[in-house]
């Protein structure tokens, strides 16, 4: 939901409840500021207690993006990286695209590469709005103004973030803030900075999708085919049906396994585990590792493509061809899954116009239009 408010009314209850500077690039590409119900696209919050907040857009899979596009918002902003909070985007395909996909998703070693410009100008934006007011405030030039882990300095006047975010909020920075010279660096590139997800994965207090808990949630698993490609035929849940806690168990639409229902995880696990299936392998793949490894390697004599040869292939084959030594070695890896440690689910909960997902997801721009299209609803309303 987007709240539409006034600079008036929000800087008449600013002083009561807390104002909060909110610094975005728009879709346009145009840097926009504004309170925290500005229809903007956020990547920098600053919350009244002075703390900064940066909203990552890329997701975070133990790559790091939360520290690294983190960094980038707070070397320009010379933020206090001891108190600097991360958030995660919510899913939004328009605010906050990947630049090289044209949609929201994390892939491909993209965060960095798609963003280090836009998060640096989005921490540099802020910093200029912030100077600007803190010079307003003291009646001081901008350029006497430093700031220093997140705090205003000129001469015997200081104050946090915070103190100054109302004004600030009401000021807008240049349409290209001018970001450091990288000789002026002192976060990024620097060699043990700590990161910013691993005190909550360590101490156990990280939420993840399987974390999340309703009102009322039932819980459901899959039971899959015990071979690629084979089909459901029939099964028996007679037995699934005497586990305390099931629910129900239902045929797959694309039959290939069965869902079953459970009022928690190890009563669905279970009931799973107790269902007598039969399966169609006709299409299934019957082949074994063995065979599997002898068919790559096979095509490996005779390839359907052949590589173009560039760069300094001529100088190495001819190096290795002199060589006094060569060493040739096969590596042979089973079937290795591109997946997380954390078994792929989401919750699904209602809500009075569709569903919330909460999913440890890399694509969102996929998730939505899937989700709605199976419910038929309108993918704004997941």
């Amino acid at each position: 939901m987007t709240l539409q408010t006034t600079r008036r009314a929000f800087l008449s209850g600013a002083a009561a409840t807390g104002a909060a500077l909110i610094v975005g690039l728009r879709p346009d590409g145009v840097f926009a500021v504004g309170d925290a119900t500005a229809e903007i696209n956020p990547f920098v919050r600053i919350a009244p207690d002075g703390v900064v907040h940066v909203v990552i857009k890329h997701f975070e899979m133990g790559q790091g993006t939360t520290t690294g596009l983190a960094t980038l918002v707070a070397e320009e902003l010379d933020a206090d990286w001891e108190t600097l909070a991360v958030d995660l985007a919510h899913a939004d395909n328009e605010k906050y695209k990947n630049l090289f996909f044209n949609a929201q998703g994390t892939g491909g070693s993209t965060a960095i590469a798609n963003s280090f410009m836009q998060y640096r100008k989005a921490g540099a934006a802020a910093r200029e709005v912030l100077v600007a007011a803190a010079a307003e405030t003291w009646g001081v030039p901008a350029s006497d103004i430093t700031i220093e882990n997140g705090i205003l300095k000129s001469g015997n006047k200081s104050a946090h973030f915070g103190e100054m975010v109302a004004k600030a909020a009401t000021l807008s920075p240049s349409e290209d803030p001018a970001v450091k010279d990288p000789s002026a660096f002192r976060l990024i590139g620097m060699d043990g900075l700590p990161r910013k997800d691993s005190p909550g994965k360590t101490k156990g207090q990280t939420t993840f999708a399987m974390d999340v808990k309703v009102p009322g949630m039932v819980t459901a698993v899959i039971l899959r085919a015990p071979r690629f490609g084979a089909m459901l035929t029939t099964f028996d849940a007679a037995a699934a049906s005497k586990v305390s806690g099931y629910v129900d168990a239902k045929a797959l639409p694309t039959g290939t396994g069965v869902a079953v229902y459970a009022k928690n995880t190890w009563a669905a696990i279970q009931a799973r585990d107790a269902i007598v299936a039969e399966w169609d392998f006709s299409t299934a793949e019957t082949r074994s590792s063995d065979e599997l490894i002898a068919v790559h390697q096979s095509a490996l004599d005779t390839p359907e493509f052949q590589a173009a040869a560039g760069g300094d292939f001529a100088a190495s084959g001819a190096a290795i061809a002199g060589a006094d030594t060569v060493v040739e070695a096969d590596f042979l890896f089973p079937n290795l899954a591109h997946a997380p440690m954390e078994p792929l689910n989401c919750v699904i909960e209602p809500t009075e116009t569709g569903v919330l997902i909460h999913d440890g997801c890399q694509f969102p721009a996929g998730v939505q239009p899937t989700v709605a299209y199976v419910l038929g609803i309108d993918a704004a309303n997941v």
